[in-house]
């Protein structure tokens, strides 16, 4: 069976996983400012794959990666088989991980939808009934909160932000869990809202990913389905076409 090597390259962790064609098989991941090209090399060589395809949005990893001349590879962009339209006056300013996201979502799930990616930002992505890319809301993630407070204050620690136990901190540590975990879930519900209205939606599918999603996943009124796997398998559209 044919394989594809996913490489997605975000602003925090790298990340690869074998598709088959049917299965995704996580290779791990490493931050993105550690990454060195034997670890590229190390995936590359396990992997075994007939095709690779690569999701970056940050550039400077992009040196890092040799891939070897007899094997296929494709660096994602807006002009990639998604198997999705996109209404975006300047769809190369997309980052290639948040229209894998739509990719997916258009594939496996249902619209219209609203794609939530927890990462170093949290970024809300919309597509219509159509199956069309329209845009989207790009905030802050929950590390640049987390990391700002430690940098830009004199007395503040820094906080492995989890779920509190109630909104009222008994200590520093527990406010500022507190602040960044109802903070972000009253953003995201209020975000959420303006979408509804601006669309005139009924119902919205509401997919979750990114490496901070599982803060929120019990959850039940935040989103419909956490999908941890969702760029990869966006990405797996794309390694499909060119296998076929």
């Amino acid at each position: 069976m044919a394989t594809s090597l996913l490489i997605n390259i975000n602003n925090s962790f790298s990340k690869a996983a074998i598709w088959n064609g049917n299965k995704l098989k996580p290779l791990g991941r490493i931050a993105s400012s550690r990454i060195k090209r034997a670890d590229f090399n190390y995936w590359i060589t396990r992997a075994k794959a007939q095709q690779i395809l690569i999701s970056s949005v940050v550039p400077k990893v992009d040196s890092q990666i040799k891939v070897p001349a007899r094997i296929p590879s494709h660096y994602l962009n807006y002009r990639s088989p998604w198997g999705i339209q996109i209404d975006f006056p300047h769809p190369s300013s997309i980052g290639a991980d948040r229209l894998a996201n739509a990719a997916a979502v258009h594939a496996f799930y249902s619209v219209p939808a609203v794609v939530i990616d927890y990462g170093t930002a949290v970024t809300f992505d919309i597509i219509s009934p159509q199956g069309e890319y329209l845009g989207g809301v790009i905030t802050p993630g929950i590390r640049v909160f987390q990391d700002y407070l430690a940098e830009r204050t004199a007395l503040l620690p820094r906080v492995k932000i989890s779920r509190p136990d109630g909104v009222v901190g008994k200590s520093t540590r527990n406010a500022i869990r507190s602040g960044a975990y109802y903070g972000y879930r009253g953003l995201v519900k209020e975000i959420l809202r303006e979408i509804k209205a601006e669309l005139h939606a009924k119902r919205l599918a509401i997919i979750a990913t990114g490496g901070d999603s599982s803060l929120f996943e019990h959850e039940a009124d935040l989103f419909d389905i956490h999908d941890p796997d969702l760029t990869f398998k966006g990405m797996s559209v794309v390694a499909d076409h060119f296998l076929s």
